[in-house]
């Protein structure tokens, strides 16, 4: 709390760290545990005569953890494995050289400018 009240920005940083290795460290268990289970689990549904059926569900522990992942950077689009995510992937890449271009250029015209310029 001393970090975020002084706005120490090592402080800061290291209590991000500790926060993003407990939400990995939550993360894992609750991977092994819809290993374990499966993602589709039986669930107990009363009949309209009272019998206790059992009927497939999705396993309620997925979406949260999908959700927990992917906060942490562990999707396909995260990791640039879809077509989409590969996509714009490229773009970003072709944008930041475009813009790394233009900038080169815009140097060297103004350090040949500052070369012809009379002193």
């Amino acid at each position: 709390m001393a970090a975020i009240e002084s706005e120490e920005t090592k402080g800061l940083a290291e209590l991000a760290g500790t926060a993003l290795a407990a939400m990995q460290h939550l993360a894992g268990q609750e991977l092994a545990k819809v290993q374990v289970e499966g993602l589709a689990v039986e669930a107990p549904v009363f009949s309209p005569e009272g019998e206790m059926l059992t009927q497939l569900r999705t396993n309620p522990r997925a979406e949260p953890l999908l959700k927990l992942l992917d906060m942490l950077g562990f999707s396909a689009q995260h990791q640039a494995i879809t077509p989409r995510a590969r996509a714009e992937r490229s773009a970003d890449e072709g944008i930041g050289s475009i813009a790394d271009f233009l900038q080169k250029r815009r140097q060297l015209a103004v350090a040949a400018a500052a070369e012809g310029a009379p002193q």
